[in-house]
């Protein structure tokens, strides 16, 4: 019977039957469930928080060191905001760095580590100076709308949805990195009429075809 309802009436149930257990009257039954839904989005606003101060520092902060270095530079920054009394779960830390109703997709796109481009020849490709740079690359790629996709069948027609994120890793796991990065460079400079044939088709195996 407990299948059919949602996590959230589950948990009002479960409050309930406690209430009628431990024979609560129903304010203080309505009073602790409102504490646990309070207690829990405060530890995930905590999260959140610490989490976005990770990006942010990690993008506008240590402005793409190079790979030998990048851990101990991270640690060395971030132990000088500890010790500067910052909190990282509570202190909104880098957000004089960040513009009015932006947030971390902005910091992403605009960090220093996003501004490499790939030479077109084999021999001359760059490699990364930094490992977060390509991290950065793959989740504008997986993030860019209407670049990755996938097939559905309606009626016997293949109608064109979105790539689910699963194919989107599996993609970005298996298939060659300079064919990843230089089909999405082409995609992004074509022009807008010229944008349909440099989309990606993903299949069931992760690899990307052209439409």
């Amino acid at each position: 019977m407990m299948n059919h309802f949602t996590k959230e009436e589950k948990l009002k149930i479960c409050f309930l039957q406690m209430g009628n257990k431990f024979q609560l009257p129903m304010d203080m039954i309505i009073l602790l469930y409102k504490y646990k839904i309070k207690s829990e989005e405060e530890d995930l606003n905590k999260i959140r928080m610490e989490y976005k101060n990770l990006i942010n520092m990690l993008c506008l902060i240590s402005k793409g060191n190079n790979t030998k270095g990048w851990l101990e530079n991270w640690n060395s920054n971030y132990t000088t905001y500890i010790q500067g009394n910052c909190n990282f779960s509570k202190d909104d830390i880098f957000n004089y760095l960040v513009p009015d109703k932006r947030n971390c997709e902005w910091v992403i796109k605009n960090s220093q580590l996003s501004y490499r481009k790939p030479l077109r020849t084999i021999d001359d490709y760059p490699n990364f100076m930094d490992k977060r740079q390509r991290l950065i690359t793959e989740i504008k790629i997986m993030g860019k709308e209407n670049y990755l996709n996938d097939y559905e069948i309606s009626r016997n027609r293949n109608i064109t949805v979105c790539c689910p994120i699963k194919k989107k890793i599996k993609y970005i796991n298996t298939s060659s990195w300079l064919e990843i990065e230089c089909d999405y460079i082409n995609y992004i400079e074509a022009a807008e009429d010229e944008k349909e044939e440099f989309r990606i088709y993903v299949d069931n195996s992760g690899d990307g075809l052209f439409f």
